[in-house]
C-alpha cells in the first residue's frame, strides 16, 4: 500500500503542471483532448528546439556549413568567429527565441493553465492537499482555495503559495522554532537536492586543442601570413623545413632568416612536423616555392574531407607546367580549393599596413567564406572565381619585375619601366585569356595590382634580382645571399612553353629566358626589344 500510494504520489507531482485547473477530465472527451494538446506540445517543442539557426544564418550569409568552420559546432561563437557580428548577434537573438517559443507552444497547446490561474482561478469544491492526506488540506484555509488552486498548477508554485496561505508552515533551517498546534499534521516542504556532479574526465596525454589555421611554408610570405592571422585572434600552426627557423620562432619569438625584425606572436605554434601542423586544422593554406609545391602535398597526412585548401604560391609546377591550384586538385580530386593572390608585399603585410588582395575559387561560397575569415580591416580581400586569372597574373608579372630589374639596372629610366609594364601586362593577358582567364581579372588587383608593385617596389625579390643580372651577378649567387627564391626564374620556363601550347607571343618572357638560361648580356635582350618590328598595339 506504501509503495503504491509513493507512486501515485509521484505521478500527480509529475503530470500535475500540464492538468487543467480541475484536474484530470471526467468524460472522455475531454481526457483525449488532454492527451492530444500533451503530445502536440512536445511535437511542438521538440520541432521549435531542434531548429539550427546558427546553421542557417551562417548559409544565408554565404559561410557554408558553419560546421567546417572553427570549433565546428553551430553556437554563437562559432559564428563569430568564422562569419562576423552580424551573424552571430542573429543567432544569439534566435537561439533565445527558439527556447522562449518551445516553452511557450507546450504551454498554450497544454491549455495555458498558468495564465488562466494567474486571471482567475477557479475555485474547487474539494481542493486537494498539498501533503497527500486529506489532514493537510488545512494549511490552505487561511486564504481559501485561490491559493491552492495555484500552487496545483505549478510545483515551483506549490511550496509558496502554501507558505502565503499558512505563515506557520515549518521551513528548512526552522528546527529551533517551538512548534505551533497542529504542526505534527503538515506535510514537510521538499528539498531541492542538486544532481550529483559528474566530473569531466581529464583530457589524454596526447589531448590538444583544436588548431584553426595551418600553414604549410616557413618563408617570408607563409611567415606574414601567420603573424596577420594570429594577429586576429587565430590559433596557427606554421610549418618550416628549417630547424633553425622553428627554434629561433620557439625561443625568441623571431625567424632569424625571414622578416628577422618583427615578433611572430604567441598565437603561432611553429613545427618541422607537416603531421603535427596539419592536425585538426580547418583550413590548410600553403606558401612554400613552386619547385616545391608538389611534393610538399605528397608528404602531407591525410587532410580531411571538406577541409579548404588554400594556395598563396604565385607560380606553375615547374615540370607540368601547371597552376598550383591544378597541382592541388591533381593530387586531391574533389578538394575544396582557392588561391590568395595580389599586390602583397610580405613585409608590410605582417607590419599590418593597408593591403589589398584576391581569393579565388570556383566554388563562391568558399570564396566569401574565405574573404571573411582570412581579411581584415588593413588586409581587405575580393572575392573571385576566376582562379585561372588570379593565378596566372600572380606568376606571371615575376617574369616581368625581372625585366624591368634589369632595365633599372641599366639606368635606361623611367619611360623605359613604363613601357615594359605597358607591354609586360599584354602579354599576360593574351596568356592567361588562352588559358581560360578573364581579361577583366588581370586588370585588376591580382594582374595588373601585383604588376606595378613588383615592377616598381624596392622589397621585390624579381626586381632585385634583375638589377643584380645587370651588375653582372648570377642567380645563384643572389639566392644564396638572400635566402630567398625569385619565382620569376621559375615560371619564366612554364610561360614559354604555355605561350608555344597556345600560340601565343610573348616577347618580353623570351628575352628574360635568354638572359637567365643562355648567357644573353641584359643589353642584348632590350636591344632586341627595341629592334621588333612595329605593329598595332591592340595586337
Amino acid at each position: 500500500m506504501g509503495r503504491a500510494r509513493a507512486h501515485g504520489d509521484l505521478r500527480g507531482r509529475l503530470l500535475l503542471p500540464l492538468l487543467p485547473e480541475g484536474g484530470l477530465p471526467g468524460d472522455r472527451s475531454g481526457r483525449r483532448t488532454l492527451v492530444v494538446n500533451g503530445a502536440l506540445a512536445l511535437a511542438a517543442a521538440y520541432l521549435v528546439g531542434a531548429l539550427p539557426v546558427g546553421f542557417l544564418v551562417a548559409r544565408v550569409f554565404g559561410v557554408g556549413d558553419i560546421r567546417r568552420h572553427g570549433s565546428g559546432n553551430i553556437g554563437t561563437t562559432n559564428v563569430l568567429r568564422a562569419a562576423g557580428w552580424v551573424p552571430a548577434l542573429l543567432t544569439l537573438i534566435g537561439d533565445v527565441a527558439k527556447g522562449y517559443l518551445a516553452v511557450a507552444a507546450a504551454g498554450a497547446l497544454a491549455g495555458d493553465a498558468g495564465a488562466r490561474a494567474g486571471d482567475r482561478p477557479r475555485r474547487l469544491a474539494q481542493p486537494r492537499p498539498l501533503g497527500g492526506g486529506p489532514r493537510d488540506s488545512g494549511v490552505a484555509r487561511g486564504r481559501g482555495d485561490d491559493a491552492l488552486c495555484v500552487a496545483r498548477l505549478d510545483p515551483g508554485r506549490r511550496l509558496r503559495a502554501a507558505r502565503r496561505a499558512a505563515p506557520g508552515l515549518r521551513r528548512a533551517g526552522d528546527a529551533g522554532r517551538p512548534r505551533g498546534r497542529g504542526d505534527h499534521h503538515r506535510a514537510a516542504p521538499r528539498q531541492h537536492r542538486p544532481p550529483p556532479r559528474r566530473d569531466r574526465a581529464p583530457p589524454g596525454p596526447g589531448a590538444q586543442r583544436r588548431v584553426t589555421l595551418a600553414i604549410v611554408g616557413g618563408g617570408s610570405w607563409g611567415t606574414a601570413l601567420a603573424i596577420h592571422l594570429a594577429r586576429q585572434g587565430g590559433a596557427v600552426r606554421l610549418w618550416a623545413r628549417e630547424v633553425e627557423v622553428v627554434e629561433g620562432i620557439r625561443a625568441r619569438r623571431r625567424s632569424p632568416w625571414y622578416l628577422a625584425d618583427l615578433d611572430v606572436p604567441a598565437g603561432v605554434t611553429p613545427t618541422t612536423e607537416l603531421a603535427e601542423a596539419v592536425h585538426g586544422a580547418s583550413l590548410l593554406i600553403v606558401a612554400v616555392p613552386s619547385e616545391f609545391f608538389a611534393t610538399t602535398l605528397e608528404s602531407l597526412p591525410p587532410v580531411p574531407e571538406g577541409v579548404p585548401i588554400v594556395t598563396a604560391t604565385k607560380g606553375f609546377d615547374p615540370v607540368r607546367h601547371l597552376r598550383m591550384s591544378e597541382v592541388i586538385a591533381a593530387w586531391r580530386p574533389g578538394a575544396r580549393i582557392a588561391a590568395l593572390s595580389g599586390p602583397t608585399f610580405a613585409r608590410e603585410v605582417a607590419l599590418g599596413h593597408p593591403t589589398a588582395a584576391v581569393v579565388a575559387s570556383r566554388d563562391e561560397t568558399l570564396a566569401g567564406a574565405l574573404q571573411r575569415q582570412l581579411g581584415a580591416r588593413e588586409f581587405r580581400l575580393y572575392a573571385s572565381q576566376d582562379v585561372v586569372g588570379v593565378e596566372a597574373g600572380g606568376a606571371l608579372k615575376n617574369v616581368m619585375a625581372i625585366a624591368t630589374g634589369l632595365s633599372d639596372g641599366l639606368a635606361l629610366g623611367e619611360n623605359a619601366r613604363a613601357a615594359l609594364i605597358t607591354r609586360g601586362l599584354a602579354e599576360m593577358t593574351r596568356l592567361a585569356v588562352a588559358l581560360g582567364a578573364s581579361a577583366a581579372t588581370l586588370a585588376g588587383l591580382a594582374g595588373l595590382g601585383d604588376l606595378v608593385l613588383t615592377c616598381t617596389g624596392g622589397l621585390s625579390r624579381n626586381r632585385q634580382l634583375g638589377m643584380a643580372l645587370a651588375r653582372g651577378e648570377t642567380t645563384a649567387a643572389v639566392e644564396r645571399e638572400s635566402r630567398m627564391i625569385a619565382e620569376g626564374t621559375r615560371t619564366v620556363t612554364s610561360a614559354l612553353a604555355l605561350a608555344k601550347r597556345h600560340a601565343v607571343a610573348m616577347p618580353i618572357c623570351e628575352e628574360v629566358g635568354a638572359v637567365l638560361f643562355a648567357g644573353k648580356p641584359p643589353a642584348d635582350a632590350v636591344a632586341s626589344l627595341l629592334e621588333r618590328p612595329l605593329r598595332r598595339e591592340d595586337r
